[in-house]
């Protein structure tokens, strides 16, 4: 005999971060009606029906983890604010009987640092296991953010190379000036050799965790051939 999600839901109740979405779900769909909302949620191709909706804000259907993704896509929003609703809440309660402020609730979430815990004079810290193991636990976040900030930072230092050296070819009134623009180009030569060098060896820890690096452009194609970060 199956169980109904009433019967489910008595046995097992929503917790606080269930009626945290419930809560958010509500005040993000505003005066859109329920069917409105489930036109969007069906365009998706995740449909939850208008009495769906209803009760969900009721607290009487839960959430699964695609029906919050669908969700937030459907409102407009990342579907980390339907957990924790950063500004508008100062704190939420993300395991049972454990508090923290919602701004790091949602860094936590985001793999940004691990929970803190309150400490003496309303200071917050990290518990030591939790400390210990999150370098692990978040390493495919932190490595994916960090090749990011370094390919934005060599696409910068690239562009600046290329633009000091055109000034330097055309537009230097003198030769003084001239020799200005070709020193600020090795300058940003060198700051993207910097940043290929440390692109190498983020790529080299993703390798070794086990995880997939994120393509190339063409210019940089062979960076782990070259600085021998590769599989191998």
């Amino acid at each position: 005999m199956s169980v109904t999600e009433d019967e489910d839901h008595r046995k097992n109740p929503l917790g606080a971060t269930g009626e945290m979405v419930a809560d958010n779900v509500k005040r993000l769909r505003g005066s859109l009606s329920y069917r409105e909302l489930s036109e969007r949620l069906e365009a998706l191709g995740r449909p939850i029906p208008p009495l769906g909706l209803s009760r969900i804000e009721k607290c009487t259907r839960r959430v699964d983890v695609d029906d919050l993704v669908a969700l937030g896509a459907a409102l407009g929003v990342p579907p980390v604010l339907l957990l924790y609703p950063v500004g508008l809440v100062e704190e939420v309660e993300v395991l049972p009987g454990r508090v923290v402020p919602t701004w790091n609730a949602a860094k936590w979430f985001t793999g940004e640092q691990p929970l803190a815990s309150p400490g003496p004079f309303g200071r917050w810290g990290f518990d030591p296991p939790d400390a210990q193991t999150w370098e692990t636990g978040a390493a495919p976040v932190d490595l994916y953010r960090e090749h990011d900030r370094l390919i934005s930072e060599w696409k910068a230092a690239r562009n600046q190379e290329g633009s000091s050296r055109v000034k330097a070819s055309s537009a230097a009134p003198d030769e003084e000036q001239r020799t200005v623009y070709l020193r600020q180009a090795t300058e940003h030569r060198e700051r993207a050799g910097q940043a290929e060098e440390q692109l190498a060896c983020v790529r080299s820890r993703m390798y070794r965790f086990g995880l997939t690096p994120p393509a190339l452009t063409d210019e940089l194609a062979d960076l782990d051939e070259r600085a021998g970060s590769g599989r191998g």
